[in-house]
């Protein structure tokens, strides 16, 4: 989400799935923006929309699957762009029964078995942590959702979607792991290293306990309060 004084974007907002961006783009359409091209970057075509929210200009855009296909926009976006805060929100899977489908997950800091940290930081073990900012006034919007139930925890950003191993997960839930998603480690990182700001809010879409699962409809028409507590975050 970003307000534009001129080249500077202060905020933007990334959905994960293609199909999460449809709903991300609807709750902002509200304004008489046109709709700006799509944006070629290095791999599929993910749409950027510009629209205005509560009289405010938020930008929307994809950022493909996994963390080296976020990375790629992300650090555009803080180099090139000099964009300040970047919110990520999409769909995550959960890994403990203490969270439910449907439920919506603020992401204080996001576990990895990536080797992207590994490499950066030469084997030592990097803790990305959200923006407390953010993530303390995404909490504060929450509060407002009386038929949202919310948690503050961990997640694991897994560069395997079909993991081989799934059995790794339980010292991952043992340690408080709430779900299970694939972006969020880079994104902290990243805006660690640039000197921004980032939090993620994601929406339980399938629980891998229980075997319970949202359709692509629900996906797609539902998760409107994921929506609304990253953009009230963002521009509060």
């Amino acid at each position: 989400m970003h307000e534009h004084p001129h080249r500077r974007h202060p905020r933007r907002d990334r959905p994960r799935r293609p199909d999460a961006r449809r709903p991300a783009a609807g709750e902002v359409d509200r304004g008489d923006l046109p709709r700006r091209r799509q944006v070629l970057q290095r791999g599929p075509r993910h749409v950027r929309l510009h629209r205005l929210w509560r009289g405010q200009r938020v930008s929307v855009q994809g950022s493909g699957m996994g963390q080296p296909s976020l990375a790629i926009y992300v650090n555009e976006l803080f180099r090139d762009y000099d964009v300040e805060s970047i919110i990520r929100v999409g769909s995550c899977g959960a890994v403990t029964e203490k969270v439910a489908v449907r439920d919506v997950i603020l992401a204080s800091g996001a576990c990895t078995d990536s080797s992207m940290n590994t490499h950066r930081f030469g084997g030592y073990d990097y803790a990305p942590v959200a923006d407390f900012g953010l993530l303390s006034r995404a909490y504060a919007a929450a509060l407002a959702l009386p038929d949202t139930t919310t948690h503050v925890g961990l997640i694991m950003s897994s560069d395997s979607f079909y993991s081989p191993r799934p059995e790794l997960m339980k010292p991952m839930v043992e340690h408080g792991v709430l779900a299970i998603e694939m972006e969020a480690s880079a994104l902290y990182t990243l805006a660690a290293a640039n000197g921004r700001k980032a939090p993620a809010v994601c929406t339980v879409s399938d629980h891998i306990v229980t075997g319970e699962e949202t359709t692509s409809a629900e996906r797609e028409q539902t998760f409107g309060a994921m929506i609304d507590i990253a953009l009230t975050a963002a521009l509060a």
